[in-house]
């Protein structure tokens, strides 16, 4: 496969966008473990097959460490094998089938939507403060919780927003920052203007295939 930036004048047979995808935090309860994740909607990479059967890679990411790791997981979506991803891996592969903010539980090895709602994006602002690699250190709450964020997220409800922020995770300057997978989710009423910040934006709707009709 060859990874290339910018616009392709390439002819394809078939294409697959797979959002970025964020994991926020973890749970536990009633002994039934579950991750809360996000897909992204404005950065992405692209897999494309020509009609030769040449495979190319397009990503508008940032950096490369985590345009390598979601290239694992979409390319194991487009081939059809989810499996031999390792849990996490598929909890992302999972949510690109649903998205919005999910939560989802592990049954024998199985990940499955637990709750899945709508980002209204009209209410506030989503910002990424990327760290070095990708972590594994996510913030760990209640079901409950989450469900909560699913609520405060989908009606715009601010303080119902930093009352879960405060619980879970941390508020700083009226913002909830959520520790996740690819550094803080700054999520605020405001725009921001911070130089390491990245604008990101919910994906309600997140893997895209095109396969064209000769």
């Amino acid at each position: 496969m060859s990874r290339e930036a910018g616009i392709l004048l390439w002819h394809y047979k078939e294409l697959i966008s797979c959002p970025l995808t964020l994991v926020l935090g973890e749970f536990e309860q009633g002994g039934l473990r579950g991750y809360v994740a996000l897909p992204l909607s404005n950065l992405r990479l692209n897999i494309l097959v020509s009609r030769e059967g040449d495979v190319r890679v397009v990503s508008n990411i940032p950096r490369k460490e985590w345009v390598d790791h979601l290239l694992e997981v979409c390319y194991a979506v487009f081939t059809g094998n989810v499996n031999d991803l390792d849990l996490l891996e598929r909890v992302e592969a999972t949510l690109m089938f649903y998205g919005g903010l999910g939560v989802y539980g592990v049954l024998d090895n199985r990940v499955v939507p637990i709750s899945l709602d709508f980002v209204n994006k009209q209410y506030f602002y989503f910002y990424v403060s990327p760290v070095g690699g990708l972590s594994r250190n996510y913030e760990k709450a209640q079901l409950g919780d989450w469900v909560l964020l699913q609520l405060a997220l989908r009606e715009g409800l601010s303080n119902l927003l930093q009352n879960v922020c405060r619980h879970i995770a941390r508020t700083s300057n009226d913002s909830c920052v959520l520790e996740t997978s690819h550094g803080g989710l700054v999520i605020s009423r405001r725009e921001m203007h911070v130089d390491n910040y990245i604008r990101v934006f919910p994906d309600n709707v997140p893997l895209r295939h095109v396969v064209t009709v000769e």
